[in-house]
C-alpha cells in the first residue's frame, strides 16, 4: 500500500480520514502544529493525546510540521482548507513533486462505490450522524461511519468508538461540511439537509451551497418542515420528485427530563439519553433517513438501538457526578447556543456560561447574534462568563476581543475574565448546590479538561 501523508492531522476532519486509512491498510503519516516533538505527546492536551495515540497504536508514524515527515517515499499529501500556502510540509511536498488531495476529496475516494448517506446542515449535524451511524450498526447495516465529533464509550460492551467505525454492512455514513463548501465533492444516494441559517457564510451563500449539493444527490433529499431554510430551499429547487420531508415532534410532544427526551415516531415510542428538544429533532432526523435506507426495520429495534445510544463527545457532555451539575459543549453559532440554554434553564435552578470564542473571524461574524443570544436568553439569575478568545495561530485580524462582545451583551450577571483560573475562582465563590455549569466553545481540545477541572474544583456530592 502506498503512504499518504496528512498535515494537520490532529484536526477534527483528519484524525477520522487518518484512522480510515489506517484501517484500509495504507502506511499513514501525519504533521500537526502540535507536534513539537512527536516522539513525546504528554505535553498535548488529554483529548488530543488520546486521539494520536491510538493513531499510533494503529500504525501512524507522527512528525513535526517541518517537512521531516514527507520522503521520496511519500505518494500522496492530504491537506484541510486551513492549511496555509507557506507550510513547510506543503514547500516539501512541491520539491519532491507529489501529488495534493483535499481531505474531502480523499474521504470520497475511500468511500468509492459504497452505498452513500450525507449528513448536512448549519446545526445538529455531528449529533444526526453519529445517531444514524449507532443505529445502522445495531441493524447490521452500517459499513462506514465518519463523522465530525467521537461517539462515547458503550457503556453496556466498553467498547470505544471515535468518530469513525469500519464494519460490514450496506451503507456508509458520512457527515459533510459546509463551511468550506467541501460537501459539494460528494453524490450521495441519499441526504439529509437539517437546516439552513447563517453561520460561516452569509445566509444567502448558504442556501447556494446547499441547493448546489442538492444537485448532485442522487435519490432522495429529506428537508425539515419546520426550518425555513429547507422550506426555501424546496421553493427553489421546486417540484423536484427527489425532495422527501420529514417532521421534528411538537415541542409539547416531546417529555424531557434530565436523563433525556421521550417521544413518538411511526407510533413508536422513542427515548434518548440525549438531553434538549433539538436532540428529540436530531434523533427525529436520524431515523427518518434510517427509513429511507432500511424502510422494513424493526421500529423495536430501532427504539432500543436509540435507547442505548451513549452520547457524543462534547455536545452537553456531564463531568462528574456531583450535586452541581457541569458540562462541556461545542456550540459556537447563536442557534446552538441559545438551544443549549433552553435545555439547561428547564433543569437548573441557575446556569453559568462559560463561552470562549472560537477565532477572531467567527466572533466578528456572529457579534450582532451572540449579542442579541445572550441579552434576551439569559435569565436573571444566570451568569455569563467570557474568556479571552482562542487563538489558532496561522494568520489572521486580531483587532477584535471577547470585552467587544461583553460591551454589546445587556445583562447584569457578565464578567470577562483574564484566564481560566479566574473563572474557577469565580465560580467557587458564586456556583451553589442545584445550580449547572457549561463550558462553551469549539476548536479548542483543552475545553473539555477544563471542563473536568471545574468538576473536580467546584463538585461536591
Amino acid at each position: 500500500m502506498e503512504t499518504i501523508h496528512l498535515i494537520g492531522v490532529g484536526g477534527s476532519g483528519m484524525l477520522p480520514l487518518a484512522e480510515l486509512l489506517l484501517r484500509k491498510g495504507f502506511h499513514v503519516t501525519g504533521s500537526d502544529r502540535l507536534l513539537k516533538n512527536p516522539t513525546e505527546l504528554d505535553h498535548l492536551p488529554a483529548p488530543i493525546r488520546k486521539r494520536l495515540r491510538r493513531l499510533t497504536s494503529l500504525g501512524a508514524h507522527l512528525f513535526a510540521q517541518d517537512g521531516t515527515g514527507i520522503t521520496e517515499q511519500t505518494k500522496k499529501i492530504v491537506i484541510s482548507t486551513a492549511i496555509e500556502e507557506d507550510n513547510p510540509d506543503l514547500r516539501k511536498a512541491d520539491a519532491f513533486h507529489i501529488p495534493i488531495s483535499h481531505r474531502a476529496e480523499e474521504l470520497h475516494r475511500q468511500i468509492g462505490d459504497q452505498r452513500l448517506l450525507a449528513i448536512a446542515g448549519v446545526s445538529g449535524k455531528s449529533t444526526t450522524a453519529a445517531l444514524c451511524a449507532w443505529l445502522l450498526l445495531k441493524l447490521n447495516a452500517l459499513n462506514c461511519f465518519v463523522g465530525g465529533a467521537e461517539i462515547l464509550d458503550d457503556a453496556q460492551t466498553g467498547i470505544g468508538w471515535t468518530a469513525v467505525h469500519v464494519a460490514h454492512g450496506e451503507w456508509s455514513c458520512v457527515e459533510l461540511d459546509e463551511s468550506d463548501k467541501s460537501l459539494l465533492r460528494f453524490q450521495p444516494e441519499i441526504a439529509i439537509l437539517l437546516n439552513i441559517s447563517r453561520d460561516h457564510h452569509e445566509y444567502e451563500e448558504n442556501l447556494a451551497i446547499f441547493k448546489q449539493f442538492s444537485a448532485g444527490v442522487q435519490k432522495t433529499i429529506l428537508l425539515n418542515r419546520d426550518d425555513p431554510g429547507c422550506r426555501q430551499l424546496s421553493e427553489e429547487l421546486g417540484r423536484d420528485p427527489r425532495v422527501k420531508w420529514f417532521t421534528p415532534p411538537a415541542p409539547a410532544d416531546v417529555m424531557q427530563t434530565e436523563n433525556g427526551v421521550r417521544f413518538r415516531f411511526n407510533e413508536i415510542n422513542m427515548f434518548t439519553p440525549l438531553l434538549g428538544y433539538h436532540n428529540a429533532v436530531n434523533l427525529t432526523a436520524a431515523l427518518s433517513i434510517i427509513n429511507e435506507a432500511a424502510p422494513h426495520a424493526n421500529g423495536r429495534t430501532l427504539a432500543n438501538a436509540a435507547a442505548s445510544f451513549p452520547g457524543v463527545r462534547r455536545r452537553l457532555q456531564r463531568y462528574g457526578k456531583g450535586n452541581i451539575a457541569v458540562y462541556d459543549d461545542y456550540a459556537h453559532n447563536p442557534e446552538k447556543i441559545a438551544a443549549l440554554l433552553t435545555t439547561l434553564q428547564q433543569h437548573y435552578l441557575r446556569v453559568f456560561l462559560i463561552f470562549q470564542p472560537h477565532g477572531y473571524a467567527p466572533l466578528k461574524f456572529h457579534l450582532p447574534g451572540f449579542a442579541e443570544v445572550f441579552s434576551t436568553r439569559l435569565r436573571k439569575q444566570d451568569h455569563l462568563l467570557l474568556l479571552p478568545i482562542y487563538d489558532a495561530g496561522g494568520t489572521t485580524n486580531r483587532s477584535i476581543s471577547s470585552q467587544d462582545l461583553a460591551d454589546h451583551i445587556s445583562f447584569s450577571s457578565i464578567q470577562t475574565v483574564r484566564d481560566r483560573r479566574e473563572a474557577i475562582a469565580y465560580l467557587r465563590d458564586a456556583v451553589r448546590v442545584k445550580d449547572a455549569v457549561c463550558v462553551v466553545g469549539a476548536r479548542d481540545d483543552t475545553l473539555a479538561e477544563f471542563a473536568e477541572q471545574i468538576s473536580i474544583c467546584i463538585g461536591f456530592d
